[in-house]
């Protein structure tokens, strides 16, 4: 329920937002005032933290206590101010020229007060005795330095009127210039002819860049339209003209023909206009982009920047003609890229940076295709490919970097699919493939850093596939592999470092197959294999060093098939006094 004061302080943060929008140097104002109005309120109300009791009694307080009441006037006025903003607009002349006296009267007894405070309150001192002619010096003096100062004032209000009137007369043109442009060139993106077309995308492209620097709405309109044209369906390319056709069918293929060509010809030049503003760096990167459902066949967003709030690419498919990627800048609150689908053309990701976002491949379908994320950057991101489909597909994430945020590839099902995670490194993130299911081809961690990492496999399934974390290391990390299943294949420890590192194979099931833990070290950490299920194939742990000795692994020994373990040298049986080896488990 919101609170009874939520509508005022939204009001007033309306009013801030539209006067640093449109009122600028009036906004600068009322912050200087207010700032002044504290620094009196804290210089006058100090000395009197000490006597609150009697501030009000003292003759030597009342200086402070003049300043410290001007302060709190200023800060009252500067708020005034900033949410009563438009009454200077909506105001006469004349009541603004009684103002502004007003304000020149208050300014000049508060200067005369303060100086009078500075000297320690003085007596007044009566003037000495003066002729006629003195005084009618002196009056005629001070009555010309008051009119002076209140025409002053009065001349000041008409100059900032009359500039203000200019500044709005000027901007009703332009607005009204960019409005006639706007159509024009809006027009023309509907005519027939594809030359007209292209004018009026170069001509929308101009417009956006000749808007003011403070008028990101228009730029974002421009932008807008260019995307809904994008998004506008269009008749696909026609198959090839079978040689039996009559003339007449002949042309109408080649009319289809010509027709698609110069469609694609339009829509590949407004992804080409503004891949080269966002690679230039302009006031475009900072917009948002909705490019749901459209159909990249061509075009370019190799470094592209995009730092707009939000990038949005749902349902979008990139066909036989790849789109790149590659050092693409995303930052801002969400990449999109949920069921976007990549089967029909390579993902080219490489060394592109994901900014403190988050990018959603959600159910993207990435099958019997490549997937490029080598040298990709992800930095405090959470990047989620739940649910999508890595079929038959090469998924390339060599030498990636995750530092904080999440990586998700929970529930996937990697069919046929090589996973390259080699040499990645992921710092105080998490990689988490809860409940993925590996049928097949090779997921590969060689040499892959984990540092104060969360490596997650909880429930994952293994089948007849390569699991390679082959002198991986982990420091400071948790490796979670509770509950995984090993069904054949080959699942491979050999030379990891697990240093100050929780490892869990709890409850893991290890039926068939190879599991090799061979030279792999365990070294001031948690090892925990309790519960976990020897069965039949191999598990191997020649040379394999426990420091300490890990949790319910000899348990686990005990109760597995004979001979389906392969142990360490720690849990190899002592000899005995004819120097032969005495397993400590019952033959069967």
């Amino acid at each position: 329920m919101a609170t009874p004061d939520r509508p005022n302080r939204t009001t007033l943060r309306a009013h801030l937002s539209k006067l640093k929008r449109e009122h600028p140097h009036r906004l600068a104002i009322s912050v200087l005032i207010f700032i002044m109005g504290g620094i009196l309120l804290i210089g006058g109300g100090y000395p009197l933290a000490g006597t609150a009791w009697s501030w009000l009694w003292l003759r030597n307080q009342a200086g402070d206590v003049v300043v410290a009441s001007l302060g709190v006037i200023l800060i009252v006025l500067a708020v005034a101010r900033v949410s009563s903003s438009t009454w200077v607009e909506r105001a006469k002349l004349g009541p603004l020229i009684f103002a502004a006296w007003a304000t020149v009267i208050a300014l000049v007894v508060t200067l005369v007060a303060g100086v009078w405070w500075a000297m320690d309150t003085p007596a007044w001192m009566r003037p000495p005795r003066m002729t006629t002619r003195m005084l009618l010096d002196v009056v005629t003096a001070r009555v010309f330095a008051i009119v002076a100062g209140l025409g002053g004032a009065a001349l000041l209000v008409i100059a900032y009127r009359r500039q203000k009137s200019t500044e709005e007369r000027e901007e009703r043109e332009a607005t009204k210039l960019f409005t006639e442009r706007f159509t024009t060139a809006v027009r023309q993106l509907g005519e027939e002819h594809a030359a007209v077309r292209l004018g009026g995308v170069h001509a929308l492209a101009r417009l956006a860049d000749d808007a003011p620097d403070d008028r990101d709405d228009l730029v974002q309109m421009v932008i807008d339209v260019l995307c809904a044209y994008l998004r506008i369906p269009y008749a696909a390319a026609p198959g090839p003209r079978s040689e039996d056709t009559n003339d007449e069918q002949a042309a109408e293929h080649h009319r289809r023909d010509l027709e698609f060509s110069s469609f694609r010809e339009v829509r590949h030049t407004v992804i080409h206009i503004i891949g080269n503003h966002l690679r230039d760096g302009t006031k475009w990167c900072r917009m948002k982009y909705d490019f749901t459902r459209v159909v990249f066949d061509g075009g370019d967003l190799n470094g592209a920047k995009f730092f707009g709030s939000k990038v949005d690419f749902t349902n979008a498919r990139f066909t036989s003609s790849p789109v790149s990627f590659r050092n693409a800048w995303f930052s801002g609150d969400l990449v999109d890229f949920t069921n976007t689908d990549f089967s029909a053309s390579a993902a080219d990701f490489t060394g592109a940076r994901f900014l403190h976002t988050t990018a959603d491949f959600t159910g993207a379908n990435f099958s019997e295709t490549t997937a490029d994320f080598t040298e990709t950057n992800f930095l405090y991101t959470t990047t989620d490919f739940t649910g999508a489909n890595f079929s038959e597909t090469t998924a390339d994430f060599t030498g990636a970097r995750f530092t904080g945020g999440t990586v998700k590839f929970q529930n996937i099902g990697l069919f046929s699919t090589t996973a390259k995670f080699r040499k990645a490194r992921f710092t105080g993130a998490t990689a988490d493939f809860r409940g993925a299911e590996f049928f097949g081809g090779t997921v590969d961690f060689r040499n892959t850093n984990f540092t104060q990492a969360i490596a997650k496999f909880m429930a994952a399934k293994c089948f007849s596939g390569t699991l390679d974390f082959r002198e991986a290391r982990f420091t400071d990390s948790m490796a979670d592999f509770f509950l995984v299943e090993y069904i054949g294949g080959m699942i491979d420890f050999s030379s990891t470092n697990f240093t100050r590192t929780t490892a869990l194979f709890t409850g893991d099931n290890f039926i068939g197959g190879t599991v090799d833990f061979t030279n792999a070290r365990f070294a001031s950490g948690t090892v925990d294999f309790t519960n976990a299920r020897f069965t039949s194939g191999t598990v191997d742990f020649t040379d394999a060093v426990f420091e300490p000795p890990p949790t319910g692994l000899q348990e686990a020994i005990d109760k597995g098939e004979h001979g389906a373990v392969i142990r360490p040298e720690q849990q190899q049986g002592t000899n005995n006094q004819n120097g032969e080896s005495e397993d400590p488990r019952p033959p069967d």
